[in-house]
């Protein structure tokens, strides 16, 4: 049986994981029955000779946080958390399935516009690569055509696409921008996005009502002080209430060091962004 086991790397890893208690030190594990263990009601599918299916990984991984945690994943209420969690992963990370041309889907058209679009209020929706928590807002994004327009649901998919990751807001920001600045070719992109961070809310500094706001101006957004203060004065203009109490009712804009801008608030300095 021993040898089945040391036929997979993971499954021996998850053997002495279970086991070490009662194996290795002579004394059992305080947070996992032995009786469980021998009656193999925890993980039992690391006793197979057979290498675990992909979504099989992740649940046996959710199941090994669970104990590490001191929780048992065989009682009632935890038996299907590790599918639920590892299906729900899935979905929060899906924009690394999807590809830009297949979101575009060919929704690029010919049209003699060089008037600034801008689609504003997108609610986002992504994960902190650093705690694999979430963190949310809402997303503003503009450019100035130069003779194509692109359909304006794609502009939401183009930022779910990027937001379905794990992500840091900054990267987040200047990836969109970035990516609709390559497909349009236009004359320059906007994007300034506002999210609350659960991993500064319910953890660490804990400040639920802190609002970070990013932004990426690329082209004329970037050189021409005149187009990107028409961006900023239609962003200002729309309603933030779900995302910060009163963030961005009262956006104004300097110049920091390196010429980096700084965003206030109704005088309220909220944070330093990254230019494109």
């Amino acid at each position: 049986m021993l040898a089945a086991v040391r036929s997979s790397g993971l499954a021996q890893r998850a053997f002495v994981r279970t086991s070490r208690g009662a194996a290795c030190s002579g004394g059992a594990d305080p947070r996992v029955s032995p009786a469980l263990i021998h009656s193999q009601k925890i993980r039992p599918r690391y006793f197979s000779t057979e290498p675990p299916a992909e979504g099989d990984r992740a649940e046996d991984a959710v199941r090994v946080l669970l104990e590490e945690l001191g929780e048992d994943p065989s009682r009632e209420g935890l038996l299907k958390t590790p599918k639920r969690y590892a299906k729900a992963m899935k979905f929060f990370t899906q924009g690394y399935t999807q590809d830009l041309k297949v979101v575009l889907n060919n929704a690029i058209f010919t049209e003699d516009s060089d008037e600034m679009v801008m689609l504003r209020n997108i609610d986002i929706f992504s994960m902190c690569e650093h705690h694999l928590v979430p963190f949310y807002g809402r997303a503003h994004i503009a450019y100035l055509p130069r003779g194509k327009v692109v359909g304006l649901s794609k502009l939401v998919r183009v930022a779910e696409l990027f937001s379905r990751r794990l992500q840091v807001q900054e990267r987040l920001t200047k990836q969109i921008a970035t990516a609709l600045n390559d497909s349009l070719e236009p004359h320059g992109v906007g994007v300034v996005i506002e999210c609350v961070h659960l991993c500064m809310a319910m953890r660490g500094v804990q400040k639920p009502h802190s609002t970070t706001i990013t932004s990426c101006m690329l082209g004329d957004f970037k050189t021409d002080a005149r187009t990107r203060n028409e961006f900023l004065h239609l962003v200002r203009s729309a309603p933030l209430s779900h995302v910060g109490s009163s963030a961005g009712q009262g956006l104004s804009e300097a110049v920091g060091h390196g010429g980096s801008r700084i965003f206030e608030s109704d005088g309220v300095h909220l944070e330093r962004t990254s230019q494109g």
